[in-house]
């Protein structure tokens, strides 16, 4: 197996903080990083101390009357002159950019000791960087911002009325609203869709675009363009990403996760959902090559081969993960997978397994899906 970027050894589940690494990439820069100066100078040091000794024989010639005050003065400019210009030759190299520029004013203005004070201030530079931190991380050591969980915002969001609601209402199902509210209420539910979509909102979007309303109807062809103008925008970013850093295991992840979720948000047309499968299907099968050990990524690639009818391959992979680690999730889709492939004998098998030697994760899955593994197992009540 190859070995992994730096950045994702540190994971102990790697399939669990992908998105922090790649948010990490994709993240604007800090402007207080970029521009600061992260090494020692050598050329500007070397120029400050040349400086010094000659502007301080400048001074010492003139206090002994060794060459006249015009002449010293004349010295100093030609001195502050050079300074400019090594300040422009070593422009391409921000370390001693910095600090060249520092000694040309400190010098045109100080003389030997604006000089003296640019060596004493790389020196201590030099000795205080070791113990720097970054700006952002210094920032939140002064402005620490709580990390708030989902309940707690939504709870901050009610108290402060930014969810647009009222302080007393029923809950009512997006479908309902648009079915039978006025229509007021259907463009409140069809702006809540936009800002927080997910693909179970996708039915309720298609049923807009059916509404008798002209207006609603234009509402919500105009909600799937901007959700899938925003999709995309973050489509064209994690390629470009995937692109520059093709072999980095949280890049692959994370792209192939959202090829997969994209293809499923229900807004697509056959096509383009046809080929972000593909794509998914390629990426995750890439992403298992280069880390074997992230059972849970091989559940989510069944569960795409399945939805692409290709019943040996997620049969083959939902196996694989339950010999890892049995769960919920895990049991059902393996026996969905049987069941769509007409394996019957192993659905059966599969079955009678759970029912008699694993009741506790029997008793974790859906009542439905419980009812119909005691039906194949031929088992009543347990």
């Amino acid at each position: 197996m190859q070995n992994k970027p730096d950045g994702f050894k540190k994971l102990d589940k790697p399939s669990m903080l992908p998105n922090a690494i790649v948010d990490a990439y994709l993240a604007p820069a800090d402007p207080h990083e970029q521009f600061k100066v992260t090494g020692f100078g050598i050329a500007a040091f070397i120029v400050s101390l040349i400086a010094l000794i000659v502007e301080s024989w400048v001074v010492y010639a003139a206090v002994q009357e060794q060459i006249s005050i015009g002449t010293g003065i004349l010295l100093h400019l030609v001195i502050s002159g050079l300074l400019v210009f090594a300040f422009v030759l070593f422009s391409a190299l921000p370390n001693n950019r910095l600090f060249l520029g520092l000694l040309a004013i400190t010098t045109f203005s100080a003389g030997p000791f604006g000089a003296a004070g640019t060596a004493v201030a790389m020196l201590l530079h030099l000795w205080y960087g070791r113990f720097a931190m970054r700006f952002a991380d210094w920032f939140d050591t002064i402005f620490p911002s709580p990390v708030i969980s989902d309940p707690e915002a939504v709870d901050e969001d009610l108290r402060t009325g930014r969810d647009e609601a009222a302080r007393r209402y029923d809950v009512e199902p997006f479908m309902d609203v648009l079915r039978f509210g006025t229509d007021d209420q259907k463009r409140r539910a069809l702006s809540k869709i936009t800002s927080a979509f997910t693909p179970g909102f996708a039915p309720a979007l298609r049923l807009a675009l059916r509404d008798e309303s002209n207006m609603i109807r234009v509402q919500a062809a105009t909600a799937i363009s901007i959700i899938e103008n925003r999709i995309q925008k973050r489509l064209f970013k994690l390629t470009n990403l995937y692109r520059q850093r093709p072999e980095e295991p949280a890049v692959i992840l994370v792209l192939a996760n959202y090829h997969d979720d994209y293809s499923f948000t229900g807004i697509l047309d056959d096509a383009r959902e046809r080929d972000n499968r593909v794509q998914a299907k390629k990426l995750y099968e890439k992403y298992i090559q280069l880390v074997p050990e992230d059972t849970a990524i091989r559940t989510r690639y069944g569960r795409l081969l399945l939805r692409m009818e290709d019943y040996h391959g997620a049969i083959t992979s939902f196996e694989q993960a339950s010999r890892d680690q049995l769960n919920p999730t895990r049991v059902a889709w393996l026996a969905e997978a049987y069941y769509r492939s007409g394996r019957f004998d192993r659905l059966r098998q599969l079955a009678v397994e759970i029912c008699s030697e694993h009741r506790a994760l029997l008793a974790n899955l859906e009542g439905s899906v419980q009812r119909s593994f005691r039906s194949w197992a031929d088992v009543g009540e347990i």
